[in-house]
């Protein structure tokens, strides 16, 4: 369905349609379809950031010259949309918690009926299967890859998390100051990777705006080569050049004609500076192809990033909530953990490039 709205359907990118305008744009359809479309909406949600696009798409269409009573109505839009985008997210947390605990639930309640240790292992090994089994559809999923790598991250950090914090509170002095030890470790460890995963999106988004630079440049430069070579109507009637110097007028020959001064002091003649600037050196079409395709490719790896960013942080809230869930006992949070730290592996060695025979 997204294929024929955005860019194969004729009917609204043909001659006839004039294309499709800002404000048909859907920015959360687009978001879907693009990072992860159905097969990961009971695990990341709607994604803010596209909500955060439609919002800044309706303030462009009335920006402009404004009347107080405008400004002031635009400011309390803002107030509301604010608070909207916060009960929004409250909504799209919980609802994400409580898809987890079901997911985990294969696991915690089978776990719940027999606490027999062998019981519990083959409850352990069926989650397991059960949850492999749903990496390939998962795969095929646009960034399906990329998103399975990014939310197993943040599951097997945030199950080792809670882990070692539960071990902190409980036991032995030993085990207690191991449990500490390991909490602080996977603390800053998390710390890091948001970072460096920040750095990373800015880093995109710096090399899309030259990319984007460079290619407005190009199209500069060739409009005023095309504007040169245009002819313009003259005042007399004949086209003009750039460079072209209009014949001079004939002069009856019984008119007695002014006499033109003659300056006696020569004119000298300004010597044009040498420009510090390098002159623009026109690309190919080859070229000009090139660098339109990297820039595509950059603003997709920017679109990416940033998208990454808003996922990961929305999976630490969900995972902080499923396994401090004080509704739950000590012992079903344990068991949580342990499920979900297996997911986790299991979606970060998750790859396309596995055949079905390794993947079993």
């Amino acid at each position: 369905m997204y294929l024929f709205r955005y860019g194969k359907d004729e009917r609204i990118t043909g001659a006839d349609a004039g294309g499709m305008t800002l404000d048909e744009f859907d920015a959360e359809e687009f978001f879907r379809f693009m990072f992860g479309g159905e097969e990961f909406i009971d695990i990341i949600g709607d994604f803010e950031l596209a909500k955060s696009f439609k919002h800044a798409i309706s303030e462009l269409f009335t920006d402009g010259e404004l009347t107080p009573e405008q400004k002031a109505e635009q400011q309390r839009q803002r107030l509301v949309y604010a608070e909207e985008r916060a009960k929004a997210h409250e909504q799209r947390i919980d609802q994400l918690a409580s898809n987890l605990k079901n997911k985990l639930a294969l696991f915690t309640d089978a776990s719940q009926m027999n606490n027999d240790e062998q019981h519990i292992t083959l409850a352990f090994n069926q989650f397991i299967e059960i949850m492999h089994s749903s990496i390939p559809s998962l795969l095929q999923a646009p960034y399906g890859e990329q998103l399975l790598h990014s939310i197993g991250y943040i599951y097997s950090s945030k199950a080792r998390y809670w882990s070692s914090k539960m071990d902190s509170q409980e036991g032995h002095f030993g085990k207690r100051l191991l449990g500490y030890g390991k909490n602080v470790h996977s603390t800053w460890k998390d710390r890091f990777h948001v970072v460096k995963e920040t750095v990373k999106t800015v880093k995109c988004a710096v090399q899309w705006s030259q990319s984007m630079s460079k290619l407005a440049q190009v199209a500069d430069q060739e409009a005023t080569v095309a504007e040169s070579q245009t002819p313009f109507q003259h005042h007399s009637g004949h086209l003009e050049y750039s460079g072209f110097t209009p014949p001079s007028p004939q002069i009856d020959s019984g008119a007695t004609a002014t006499p033109i001064p003659t300056p006696t002091t020569p004119v000298k003649q300004k010597q044009s500076r040498k420009s510090s600037a390098q002159p623009i050196v026109p690309l190919t079409d080859e070229e000009k192809r090139q660098l339109e395709a990297d820039t595509a490719a950059k603003s997709m790896e920017a679109l990416w990033r940033a998208t990454k960013l808003e996922i990961e942080s929305v999976e630490r809230d969900v995972c902080d909530r499923v396994l401090n869930d004080s509704a739950s006992t000590r012992e079903i949070r344990r068991y949580r953990c342990k499920a979900l730290s297996k997911l986790g592996d299991l979606w970060q060695q998750a790859s396309l490039l596995q055949t079905p025979a390794s993947a079993s």
